[in-house]
């Protein structure tokens, strides 16, 4: 059970392994996707900061950008007043006004600068034709920012302007640098609680596909041990089959090759055992065998085998005894089968007839030792002597009376008996007084 345990164990251990690499795999896909779904977020809020900025504080003031090369003290006042908030206390970075060359005409940072040279950069070509430009920068970073190391997060975006007199009509271009921590501070506890829930999620679904992989591979496993075990063993006594019963005659030869001890194989066969089928119905001949298999193993020794070969017959292989014991151990078997039991109420007393061989006296292979334990086998069932011991002088009768049963069941496929009645006469009177039925065997 332990070893049993500690293989379930193992396995478990190893499907988790297997099942964690693609669950990691997708833990990695969806945190990079998590990721950049909350930066993305972070540009739109952004965006939407431009936009109400735009609306709100700028709109008043940007219809001289069309009409003018430069703006009236009076809309930079107003400009002046709409934006120094914003930049003193840092809800924006950088925020320019350009006209439709791309000039700076407006700075919050330097109201009172003059205007700048044109620039119809990428970014602000976009702008100008009506499209919109944003996403996270390093503020300060480049050479026109200021050329430092490292810059300052931010989200730069740019802004057509429209005529308030003509909506379709752009007139210029803003420029806004909003400070990007803020807006990530705003979604980290989104995004740590998405997080949480999306390792807990994985984590569980790690554990559901382990715990799937396991169940499925031990039911496989069971099945395949199950498979094994019916192949080897007899279904109804659990005893070793014929396959195994070779097999562990082998192993023993094997064993005791390198100890010299001898080897001794029995055959055990229920006499009149089809009588109690017959009488008593299958269910309880499987009692009557299940019955003599429990008694033959009470009787033998650590290491013995006891196997059933099929039908009401039985196997032993006894490593390590010789004659003397053999002997003294096959009618010990022979007398605990004949002990009385009851069957539906019935009282049955149980007959075995036992032939035996002993390794390496009687035989080198298992075939051959096979063989001499049958013959050993038929000579103990025709004698009605219980247990015999292979002798050479049992082989020919044995065979021909082998030879004879295989040309008998041949007879009757091809109907070759003739079943004939022979009257029997009162030689005085003359009388018919009976009959014998003959069976004549015509080949």
């Amino acid at each position: 059970m332990k070893s049993e345990a500690s293989r379930s164990l193992r396995r478990f251990v190893a499907y988790a392994t297997i099942a964690f690499v693609p669950i990691f795999g997708l833990g990695v896909v969806l945190t990079r996707t998590t990721a950049i779904a909350s930066q993305e977020d972070a540009v739109a809020a952004a965006l939407l900061q431009a936009q109400t900025i735009n609306r709100s504080a700028l709109r008043p003031f940007v219809d001289e950008l069309g009409s003018t090369e430069t703006l009236s003290p009076a809309v930079r006042e107003g400009l002046k007043a709409a934006t120094t908030a914003l930049v003193d206390n840092t809800t924006v970075f950088r925020l320019r006004l350009r006209d439709i060359s791309g000039r700076v005409v407006f700075d919050a940072r330097h109201p009172d600068a003059l205007p700048g040279r044109p620039d119809l950069s990428e970014d602000i070509s976009v702008v100008l034709a009506g499209g919109t430009v944003a996403g996270r920068t390093q503020f300060g970073a480049d050479p026109v920012d200021g050329n430092r190391p490292v810059g300052v997060d931010a989200i730069e975006v740019y802004l057509p302007i429209v005529s308030s007199s003509a909506p379709f009509r752009v007139v210029g271009a803003l420029e806004l640098y909003v400070p990007y921590a803020p807006i990530a501070a705003a979604h980290a506890a989104t995004l740590r609680q998405t997080y949480v829930v999306l390792l807990g999620g994985l984590l569980v679904l790690w554990l559901v596909v382990a715990a799937i992989l396991w169940s499925v591979t031990s039911r496989v496993h069971r099945q395949s041990d199950a498979n094994k075990y019916l192949s080897l063993h007899d279904p109804l006594t659990g005893m070793p089959n014929r396959a195994l019963f070779a097999d562990r005659v082998e192993h023993a030869i094997n064993a005791n090759t390198r100890t010299g001890l001898p080897v001794s194989i029995a055959i055990v066969d229920l006499d009149r055992f089809k009588e109690v089928n017959d009488t008593l119905g299958h269910a309880n001949g499987d009692i009557l065998l299940n019955c003599v298999a429990q008694r033959m193993l009470q009787e033998l020794r650590p290491g013995d085998t006891a196997a059933r070969l099929g039908g009401d017959e039985f196997g032993l292989v006894l490593p390590g005894v010789g004659a003397q014991g053999a002997r003294s151990i096959l009618d010990r078997i022979q007398q605990v089968i004949g002990r009385e039991l009851e069957l539906d109420g019935i009282p049955v007393t149980p007959d075995a007839s036992i032939g035996w061989v002993e390794w390496p006296e009687q035989g080198n292979d298992v075939d051959h030792l096979m063989r001499r334990a049958d013959l050993a086998l038929y000579a103990a069932k025709d004698a009605g002597m219980g247990v015999v011991r292979y002798a050479d002088e049992l082989q020919p009768a044995d065979v021909s009376r082998l030879g004879l049963v295989a040309e008998l069941r041949h007879a009757v496929a091809r109907n070759e008996f003739e079943l004939l009645y022979q009257p029997k006469v009162e030689i005085e009177t003359g009388q018919l007084v009976g009959f014998e039925a003959l069976v004549r065997w015509r080949h």
